[in-house]
């Protein structure tokens, strides 16, 4: 009996119309996410067996998180997705004589920081500031964030950062000092060159 079902669901996977999405970055798990109901065998190909959220990778510089916390298995994001299987390659073609089928863009919007506790969004006709959107762009954030843990993880961070008055994250650079140091002349020295 199971084994007719799988045969039935292999039969049905075959007659179903297949999208390969090249690229596992936010594009590619969106689209994959975005076809989870749809009928059709989704193949999601990346170079990387894994997904990396770049944005915060300066905290795992700084040892604030770890790379667990901002990487996951591209398998294991879609493992509840009965429709999607991910493979570990790098496309070096496109058979240009396939028709391809249109494809249609949808703009989900724009969402800036200002300052603390002030933003600007536009989704779509909306347009607001202030607080409201603010807290519109942090919701945005902490959905798009892969795994309940890391959500949890930066809406911490987020709300500790607000309560302490914290700074956002910041440019290193190097000490001028340190640079006047490194080219071999005295600080005062080149500091009466600036001068003068």
């Amino acid at each position: 009996m199971q084994n007719d079902t799988r045969h039935s669901s292999r039969a049905r996977a075959r007659e179903q119309p297949r999208v390969v999405i090249v690229g596992a970055g936010f594009g590619g798990l969106e689209a994959a996410k975005a076809l989870r109901h749809a009928p059709v065998q989704v193949t999601v190909i990346d170079r990387w067996n894994h997904h990396l959220f770049q944005p915060m990778l300066y905290q795992v510089a700084t040892a604030g998180l770890s790379i667990e916390d901002i990487s996951a298995p591209i398998r294991r994001i879609f493992h509840r997705q009965a429709n999607t299987s991910a493979l570990m390659a790098e496309v070096t073609g496109i058979d240009g004589k396939a028709q391809p089928q249109p494809f249609h863009y949808h703009d989900k919007g724009t969402l800036a920081t200002i300052g603390r506790a002030f933003a600007v969004v536009a989704i779509g006709p909306l347009r607001f500031t202030g607080f409201l959107a603010w807290l519109t762009w942090i919701a945005v954030h902490i959905f798009y964030l892969i795994g309940f843990r890391n959500r949890l993880l930066v809406l911490i961070q987020y709300a500790w950062a607000y309560v302490t008055f914290q700074p956002g994250a910041r440019i290193i650079l190097p000490d001028e000092h340190a640079r006047r140091e490194k080219d071999g002349m005295p600080v005062e020295h080149k500091r009466k060159e600036a001068t003068s």
